[in-house]
């Protein structure tokens, strides 16, 4: 039972060092395995973290503390932690102690556990925007973007003969293992294509062979159960197992570009619609031209 509660006591002086690396990975724009790849490794920088807002925790609040607000004993904690269940005087002290003191515990405990968030969140940004990059195991993965501004090319191990399947479109989603494999890729706008590895040398297969197996534009969709009464696409999202990609080029595109009157970009959706296929009707373009002002 001691060992219990020392436990449980550790674990909350422990929070914010465990919370600091919940924080890290929520300015980044993809899904990773977070399973550390030393758990001792990992054990060592929450207790890192911890002590250090732990230590400013309390250095700021002794400085402040007196009268309404009560100043943090050390043996009161290493007496809590070492505490003896069986040793009744002992547990009505502490017991009573926490009762007098208990929200002011709980604002404690709630503050350095969101500082702990606060300061994963603040370096997860710094790396992200590429200020701390350097530090990242993978930082080349943080040039990418799923805002639509980054095409990809993946390459399977599926094949035939002297045909591997090959699919390119705008990357939406993806998710990375600890050695920086892909776990999935999520693209929109996809087209299937294949490479062929001839005596010359890989090609691609021409466009008259690449077929377009999605799109993110609002279109219709003909479901064989009601093939009389077709369903408006809102997203089409076409997932890749990382199992099956072999390798992937992405091409980041520029972000700057000219601001075009409504006539233009009717014009240009229409261009675009019929070169990869798809039919949109008046009412869908002047929605997409809406939605975009």
């Amino acid at each position: 039972m001691s060992i219990a509660w020392g436990s449980l006591v550790l674990l909350v002086v422990l929070l914010p060092g465990v919370l600091f690396f919940v924080g890290v990975y929520w300015p980044e724009q993809f899904t990773r395995e977070t399973e550390p790849r030393s758990p001792l490794g990992q054990l060592a920088g929450a207790l890192l973290v911890a002590f250090v807002v732990h230590g400013f925790a309390y250095s700021f609040l002794s400085s402040i503390c007196g009268g309404a607000l009560p100043c943090i004993s050390l043996s009161a904690l290493l007496q809590t932690i070492n505490m003896d269940p069986k040793d009744l005087v002992e547990l009505r002290k502490i017991g009573s102690m926490m009762r007098q003191f208990r929200w002011w515990i709980l604002a404690y405990v709630t503050g350095t556990a969101l500082s702990g968030i606060v300061l994963g969140a603040v370096y997860g940004s710094l790396v992200a925007t590429g200020r701390f990059r350097r530090f990242s195991r993978h930082h080349w993965i943080y040039t990418l973007s799923v805002d639509g501004l980054t095409y990809a090319h993946v390459l399977t191990n599926v094949g035939h003969d002297d045909r591997l399947l090959m699919y390119k479109g705008f990357l939406r989603a993806f998710g990375l293992q600890q050695d920086g494999r892909f776990s999935y890729i999520v693209l929109t706008d996809v087209t299937r294509l294949y490479m062929k590895l001839a005596e010359t040398g890989p090609e691609t297969s021409g466009t008259e062979l690449q077929k377009v197996i999605g799109a993110s534009s609002p279109g219709r969709v003909i479901l064989p159960a009601q093939p009389t009464k077709p369903k408006k696409r809102v997203q089409s999202l076409f997932v890749i197992d990382g199992h099956d990609v072999s390798n992937a080029v992405f091409d980041v595109l520029e972000t700057d570009a000219e601001a075009v009157n409504a006539e233009e970009l009717r014009s240009l959706l229409k261009q675009e619609a019929a070169e990869i296929g798809l039919e949109l009707s008046n009412e869908e373009i002047e929605r997409i031209i809406r939605n975009s002002e």
